[in-house]
């Protein structure tokens, strides 16, 4: 998640055992569906796809690519990557959503076929700062 362009504006909002505990709770959690890359031994991306509560739809809840190896095909590697898993759990749609704003992850979801069915706008809003103590 570091620096990510996957919704900049909830960076820091939520701690990382949060947002995979909310990853993981989207659909139905299939931990077969989600892989972890790694260069030299260290993590440097993952992929994370659930199955839809729909017969035979998946979603791909994330996918991110570490600071240091962006720009170098790894999201391309990942995300074929999961498509490939995607197919072989016999899932005939994936769908997933993207942030308007993060470029490079629509014109790599565009440059291996997916294509827009819709917008939707998130809104959050911390009161971290609001709670009594």
């Amino acid at each position: 998640y570091e620096d990510t362009l996957d919704c900049p504006a909830l960076r820091g909002l939520r701690s990382t055992d949060d947002v995979v505990a909310g990853h993981q709770a989207i659909g139905r959690f299939d931990p077969g569906l989600w892989s972890i890359a790694y260069l030299d031994q260290r993590p440097v991306g993952a992929v994370l796809i659930n199955r839809s509560t729909k017969q035979g739809q998946a979603e791909l809840v994330y996918i991110g690519i570490g600071p240091d190896v962006r720009g170098r095909r790894w999201g391309r590697t990942l995300l074929q990557h999961g498509i490939r898993l995607a197919v072989e759990a016999r899932v005939g749609t994936l769908s997933l959503a993207v942030d308007i704003a993060n470029s490079p992850a629509l014109k790599l979801y565009d440059s291996l076929g997916f294509v827009p069915t819709g917008r939707r706008r998130a809104v959050i809003r911390s009161i971290r700062g609001m709670q009594e103590s």
